[in-house]
């Protein structure tokens, strides 16, 4: 994990000591909450099945990757995560990416609400959510 460079990455290889061999990817709640990291970035995980994200985690985060995940099924964010409020610009993203597996996204209540887009490419969940009001939940489901 990069502090000096503002970004959580969580990609393998990676310099710190999370296993490429991770199945399931559990954030408690509040995780996440250094003001000075605006990236996360979740990507080249052979094994991950999961991401679970608990509610009212990571709010300072201005966009977030999840890619080349050849076997996760499931994106779980709880509610209230992904609140970063000072600026509102393109940059403020959610892409999900190359995931082929991908069965189900769920979006909890007030997550990503200053996000302009979430954006799903590669498999039967492809497409865009855009300007979504801040009280709802998404759930995305396929195959």
């Amino acid at each position: 994990m990069s502090l000096r460079n503002r970004v959580y990455c969580f990609t393998n290889p990676q310099p710190f000591s999370v296993s490429s061999s991770l199945t399931h990817l559990d954030c408690c709640p509040h995780c996440g909450s250094e003001v000075d990291v605006k990236e996360l970035c979740l990507k080249e995980y052979p094994c991950l099945e999961s991401i679970h994200i608990g509610s009212y985690s990571f709010p300072h985060i201005l966009s977030v990757e999840v890619s080349h995940l050849p076997k996760l099924r499931q994106f779980v964010v709880e509610d209230h995560c992904f609140l970063h409020t000072a600026t509102i610009v393109p940059e403020n993203a959610c892409r999900v990416e190359d995931c082929p597996l991908l069965e189900s996204i769920s979006i909890g209540v007030g997550s990503f609400r200053e996000y302009s887009l979430l954006t799903l490419k590669g498999g039967e969940l492809e497409g865009e959510v855009m300007a979504r009001t801040a009280s709802s939940e998404v759930v995305v489901r396929g195959r």
